[in-house]
């Protein structure tokens, strides 16, 4: 369970962007998330697009 200190952002600060990474890894996010119960969580997902057409989806979380 989530404790009632955490916050979870959808979005990463500008000096927190790093390598995105992918595919999505969904056993990641309940690890990290219990790893430490109360703090601030960011999830920041991008699509990528080439000349209009998706390419790929692209994850970055802290």
């Amino acid at each position: 369970m989530v404790g009632n200190g955490t916050h979870i952002h959808l979005t990463l600060p500008e000096e927190m962007i790093g390598t995105p990474f992918r595919p999505w890894q969904e056993e990641a996010v309940p690890e990290v998330l219990h790893s430490c119960q109360d703090g601030d969580y960011y999830l920041e997902v991008l699509d990528v697009f080439k000349n209009r057409k998706f390419i790929r989806t692209e994850y970055d979380s802290r």
